[in-house]
Order: structure tokens, then C-alpha cells, then sequence
């Protein structure tokens, strides 16, 4: 969610301070590899107006401006930046920027993060279908319910809306009731009288797991992350919404489910019976050991033949 942020703001700048036929760029990289984590490096470069050599060394301070009348012209309080690099260094990342007045800049920022271990080629074998998808909608704030609706409706998405969790819960059971489930539903994690977690759980005494959950919030979810996994959440979206990520981590929920769906439960055999044909004593010794830790009962013959002969 923050390196979002820190790529929204640094990029907002670049086509804000690019005129009309410049051009944005922005290129991803992954640096280096290693236990598990890699460095991604971002570079977003502009041809806008550039920044002089004299000021360059104060573009991440707080408040700082090179032009006064930029806040009147670009809109700019002068915090982003300061923001952004207190963002990256809270990540043990950096970041860096070099310009030239006039002819553009190039801001590069590296992090190392931990490697996902979902596998991208096994994600996107999920087709997903916009057309035939109907998505539930709970957020107390009505602009961003009817943001969240015309985005998902622009891709073909039917969408509807509800401003509480309580009302919520009654379109649930009605959809429910008419075996008509939503296929997802996007709560809203910060919301009064019912949050965004109790108002997944009260959801999934109704529906079970047929509808996938995802909160969405502007704000950190570390802190209830375990909560929200508890209660039914399928994964988070931070805000602002933008349809391709909603797809994205919907066709992620979706994968989870189809998984946890065909992996085997696994059989309890405390109390069972073993017989055991092993010539060499202390490999039957182990391996009697080993299953009795398994609360398992161990009969030892020394070869197939006496096996047989049990039968």
C-alpha cells in the first residue's frame, strides 16, 4: 500500500510538471535475488521543466518549493516529496533524483521485499468472466460506494451498494436466499457501528465461503490482519480502487479457495494397526518408534514371508 502510494505521488508530479506532447516513463527492474527477497528498482523519468542544480539539494525537504508560484500554478503544498522518502526510508529502501532545468527529471527508487509465493502462471489460468459477476459494494462514504461502482461498471461489472454492514447483511441473505450469491463483496474496513471484520464474519455465518471477501481501506491493515483472516477476509485493496487490481486479487481469493478445496485432508490413523516387514532390527526399531509417536499400534514381522503367514 505505501509503495503505492510513494509511485502515485512520484509519477502524479511527472505528468503534472510535463507540458502537453512530453512524455512519462516508468520502468521496473529487479536488481538482484536473494533468500527469498529481491530488489525491485522504479525509475520514473519525465521531459518536463526539470529542477536547477541549486535546489536539487532541497527537494526532499518539507515545505521546500523551488517556485513559489508553483502552488498557484501545479497545485502543490510542497509535503509530497518529504513524505515519499520518509515513506522509502521506513522500507530500508532509497531514493534519488536527478535533473537538468528545462529538460526533465528521473526520480529512482529501490526496495527489497519479500518474494510472494504465489505463482503468477497458476493466478492467471483463472478466466475471469465481467460480464456474468455481481459485486457488493459496503462503504459509509457514498462518494467512494459510487466511485467503486462506475470503475467496476465501466469493465462490465454489475454492481450494488450498501452504506452499512447491517444493511449489507439483509442483501446478503436475500441473494442467499435466492441461490443468487454475490461472487465478491468489498468492505469497507473503517465504518461506524460495524466494521469492515465483524461485518465479514456476521457475512460468513450466511454464506459460508461461496463469496469472496476483500476490505478495503486507505489506512494500514497490519494490525488487524490476523483478525480479518480469522473472520473471513480474503485479501486487502488499498485505496484508491482501480478495476484491475479488484481483478486481480479477486482471481488471487479465487485461486486460494480452488487450493484449499483440492488439497487432501489429511487422514487420522491414531489407533490404527500397523504390520511392519523389516529385516534390519534398529531400522525396525526406528520406524516403530516413529509411528508410535503417532499414537499408532506396531506389529513387527523380520520378513515378507512372515507377513503373509499373519493373513
Amino acid at each position: 500500500m505505501k509503495l503505492k502510494q510513494v509511485l502515485i505521488n512520484i509519477i502524479g508530479n511527472a505528468v503534472k510538471f510535463t507540458h502537453e506532447g512530453g512524455s512519462v516513463d516508468l520502468t521496473v527492474e529487479r536488481t538482484a535475488q536473494f533468500d527469498k527477497k529481491s530488489t525491485l528498482r522504479f525509475t520514473v523519468s519525465d521531459t518536463g521543466i526539470g529542477i536547477s542544480k541549486e535546489y536539487l539539494p532541497h527537494i526532499f525537504d518539507s515545505f521546500s518549493q523551488e517556485d513559489s508560484s508553483a502552488t498557484n500554478k501545479y497545485g502543490s503544498s510542497g509535503l509530497g516529496l518529504a513524505i515519499t522518502k520518509s515513506i522509502i526510508e521506513m522500507m530500508n529502501g532509497n531514493i534519488e533524483v536527478r535533473s537538468e532545468k528545462g529538460k526533465g527529471t528521473t526520480f529512482t527508487v529501490a526496495v527489497t521485499l519479500m518474494d510472494s509465493e504465489r505463482r503468477h502462471d497458476e493466478i492467471n489460468e483463472l478466466v475471469i468472466d465481467t460480464n456474468n459477476m455481481s459485486v457488493l459494494v459496503i462503504d459509509d462514504d457514498p462518494v467512494a460506494c459510487e466511485h467503486a461502482k462506475l470503475i467496476l461498471e465501466k469493465i462490465g461489472i454489475a454492481c450494488e451498494i450498501a452504506y452499512s454492514g447491517f444493511d449489507a447483511i439483509e442483501m446478503v441473505k436475500l441473494r442467499h436466499a435466492r441461490q443468487n450469491p454475490y461472487n465478491l463483496i468489498l468492505v469497507d474496513l473503517k465504518m461506524p457501528d460495524m466494521d469492515g471484520i465483524e461485518t465479514t464474519r456476521e457475512i460468513r455465518k450466511i454464506v459460508g465461503h461461496e463469496s469472496a471477501i476483500i476490505i478495503i481501506t486507505a489506512y494500514r491493515w497490519d494490525d488487524v490482519l490476523d483478525e480479518a483472516i480469522s473472520a473471513g477476509v480474503d485479501s486487502f485493496i488499498a485505496k484508491p480502487l482501480f478495476a484491475n487490481n479488484i481483478i486481480e486479487e479477486f482471481r488471487s481469493a479465487l485461486h486460494k479457495k480452488n487450493s484449499s478445496k483440492s488439497a487432501k485432508p489429511q487422514t487420522d490413523l491414531k489407533g490404527r494397526h500397523i504390520l511392519l516387514a523389516e529385516d534390519v532390527p534398529i531400522n525396525a526399531e526406528i520406524m516403530t518408534m516413529v509411528l508410535a509417536m503417532r499414537e499408532l499400534n506396531v506389529d513387527h514381522v523380520e520378513n515378507g514371508r512372515a507377513a503373509v503367514s499373519d493373513f
